[in-house]
């Protein structure tokens, strides 16, 4: 037998939104299944704590709980912290942007031979030695720039 659909009758009867045929037809369940009567009962006792729950206790002094509300309204929402994935998310896109600034430009990096070619180094081994020897007090950028790089 199906208790969960009575129950849900019993759910709809406490918002009056249970129809005649339905009224009928849990009227009747209940006459022969103590189940669903227990839950019946349960239900009606739980709402009845419910309802007194909601008035404060006698002895609090007047004005007591209108000046709560009036605290917890002038209180500041807490900060909600970012997610793990947000922090995650964040981490990997700093991550693609370094790598990417290290990197560097492809466009600019030496172009490297192909087989049987031979390399800028070992092409320009002449023209070096036909420069003239620099000083100590030349700097490397001024041997580079009359390599011509």
């Amino acid at each position: 037998m199906n208790h969960d659909r009575y129950q849900e009758l019993l759910a709809l009867r406490l918002y009056d939104e249970l129809d005649d045929a339905d009224a009928r037809a849990l009227h009747a369940h209940l006459a022969d299944c103590a189940d669903c009567r227990t839950f019946e009962n349960d239900l009606a006792s739980g709402l009845g704590v419910l309802a007194t729950a909601t008035r404060p206790p006698p002895d609090l002094p007047e004005g007591w709980t209108a000046a709560l509300e009036d605290r917890i309204d002038r209180e500041p929402a807490p900060m909600l912290r970012p997610t793990t994935w947000v922090t995650a998310a964040a981490s990997f896109a700093a991550g693609i942007v370094l790598t990417l600034l290290l990197r560097g430009d492809p466009a600019t990096e030496p172009r490297r031979p192909e087989p049987g070619e031979t390399s800028p180094a070992e092409a320009s081994s002449f023209e070096r030695s036909a420069l003239p020897a620099a000083s100590p007090t030349q700097g490397r950028f001024t041997v580079l720039a009359s390599l011509g790089r």
